[in-house]
């Protein structure tokens, strides 16, 4: 029959395998022993049993109790997800799971709760840990907890929005990045999201909101490559009506949040994916935020290399149509300026000079305007008198002269298309 020290073996059984100390086949083996080969039935009706007999100091713990023993079920045998849900709902359990798996992810008590670490601390751009990392953020290693929450969506949505608020690891909302698509975030759920201040949560529910946009934009750059018929052409007219619906979505959503978040979400998007929509620019160069975007280029540390500068060039080369005059925009040019001298300067962003930097160099130095330019170039000869090259620098400061021999060679690359 149930009771308390089962409960706490097959706590110390979950947890001992979410915190690494059990493998897989191990866990599974004591979950068996535990439970035995009871049907879900009857594991229900014990476990109601005990849950009626609990003296009152116990009673508190109930919500606790029904998650571990639903974790347990669920690592004892995935494929009994409906059979569990029914009994849940059978025996009136779902609020109890809810506040269990609550206690869980707030983290309160020490004793029950997932220890992760997200690992986006080192990323100034969230949205490209997201992309880097898609996919690889525990769903597996978690993967009871995910099918316990899925019940509470599957049951009771609202309860399933307050668990995504509630979750200070993100655990969820970072695996339904990639994983459970039959779970669909609202648009409601997600401006209200965006609202926090948390950044790595900001760029998350921006990477659900544009989930359908990267894949009409992917499947209308694989459609470039087929033959013009006129199948394909309805193909491409129907992402783009598809493009066009979503576009709405995201403006709107972007207009309930404050102007600096709009535009690193903006700008995040479109250093990672390289290819975006045009009225991703026109957003990013309406007149009210350009102040915001120029600090977002020079000060954030979120461009790293050439490529992301030339990133950064396509939107501001865009023309738009404004009223106010003059409109210039000189600050944004010269913000990306900034951010290649500071690559020189820091030893970051470019390593050496290869074919390749050449190539996106001259790409940058085509949409750079002359001032700029010639800024640029300014800045670079200063900087090459200043380095130590010589033969007695060699000879001396040997290490210094290494680095700063790599650094003159870029520098000189870069004034050869200046």
């Amino acid at each position: 029959m149930m009771d308390i020290k089962i409960l706490a073996e097959l706590s110390d059984t979950i947890f001992g395998h979410w915190n690494g100390i059990q493998e897989y086949r191990e866990v599974k083996m004591h979950l068996k022993r535990l439970l035995g080969k009871k049907s879900i039935s009857n594991l229900f009706e014990e476990f109601k049993i005990f849950m009626n007999s609990l003296p009152n100091e116990h009673l508190k713990k109930k919500p606790i109790y029904t998650a571990i023993f639903v974790l347990a079920l669920f690592g004892q045998n995935l494929d009994e997800s409906e059979q569990i849900r029914k009994y849940l709902k059978r025996y009136e359990l779902i609020s109890l799971l809810y506040g269990g798996l609550a206690v869980l992810i707030k983290g309160t008590k020490p004793d029950f709760v997932i220890h992760i670490s997200t690992g986006d601390g080192p990323f100034r751009n969230k949205y490209q840990f997201l992309r880097r990392f898609e996919g690889e953020f525990g769903f597996w290693d978690y993967i009871e907890f995910f099918m316990a929450a899925k019940v509470i969506y599957e049951e009771d949505k609202e309860k399933f929005r307050w668990l995504i608020k509630e979750d200070n690891s993100q655990l969820l909302l970072l695996n339904l990045t990639s994983y459970n698509p039959e779970i669909e975030i609202p648009e409601e759920w997600i401006i209200d999201l965006m609202k926090t201040q948390d950044q790595l949560l900001q760029n998350i529910t921006f990477y659900l909101l544009t989930k359908k946009l990267r894949r009409y934009i992917e499947r209308l750059s694989d459609g470039d490559r087929y033959q013009d018929t006129k199948g394909e052409k309805a193909a491409r007219n129907e992402l783009y009506t598809g493009i066009e619906a979503e576009l709405r979505k995201i403006e709107y959503a972007l207009s309930q949040v404050d102007d600096r978040t709009q535009v690193s979400l903006l700008f995040n998007y479109i250093l990672v994916e390289k290819k975006w929509p045009r009225r991703f620019s026109t957003w990013l160069l309406d007149p009210k935020v350009w102040l915001i975007l120029s600090k977002e280029i020079r000060d954030s540390k979120k461009i790293n290399t050439l490529e992301e500068v030339l990133c950064s060039l396509e939107v501001i080369k865009n023309k738009v149509k404004t009223s106010h005059k003059p409109y210039r925009k000189d600050m944004l040019y010269n913000a990306t300026v900034e951010v290649m001298l500071n690559f020189i300067g820091e030893n970051v962003g470019i390593y050496e000079w290869t074919e390749k930097e050449k190539i996106i160099f001259k790409q940058i130095c085509e949409v750079l305007p002359k001032s700029s330019r010639t800024k640029l170039k300014k800045r670079l000869y200063k900087e090459s008198q200043q380095l130590w090259t010589c033969k007695i620098d060699e000879l001396i400061r040997f290490d210094i002269y290494w680095r700063d021999q790599a650094k003159q060679k870029i520098i000189m690359g870069m004034l050869a298309q200046l």
